[in-house]
């Protein structure tokens, strides 16, 4: 059920990207990548040894592919989804540190 709303909501942010970003196929590709980064390590870290987040991530690449007809676009969406998941990845860890959060309040602080 999950994966069947990721399928939704990522192609309804495909279309509101589509249409904000007037058909820049670089800005969306990054931006959909980072989108699709975030929620394919969402769901590989929530339902590890399923098959699912790939099969999903895959259909809403095939459906921006048929939609699009942009192979760039593709790739794009492809390379910045490696970077999505690395920086979500990244940033969960980070917010799991307590050192790291320790810092941040004390620069709070000295502000």
């Amino acid at each position: 059920m999950d994966n069947l709303l990721a399928i939704g909501v990522g192609l309804g942010l495909r279309a509101l990207i589509d249409a904000v970003t007037h058909h820049n196929h670089r800005l969306n590709g990054s931006l959909l990548g980072l989108w699709e980064g975030a929620v394919l390590r969402h769901f590989i870290a929530k339902y590890p040894a399923s098959i699912d987040p790939y099969a999903a991530y895959g259909f809403r690449l095939l459906i921006d592919l048929l939609w699009t007809t942009s192979w760039v676009r593709l790739f794009i969406t492809i390379l910045w989804s490696f970077m999505g998941m690395l920086l979500s990845d990244v940033f969960v860890d980070l917010y799991a540190d307590r050192r790291f959060r320790r810092f941040m309040r004390k620069k709070k602080q000295r502000k």
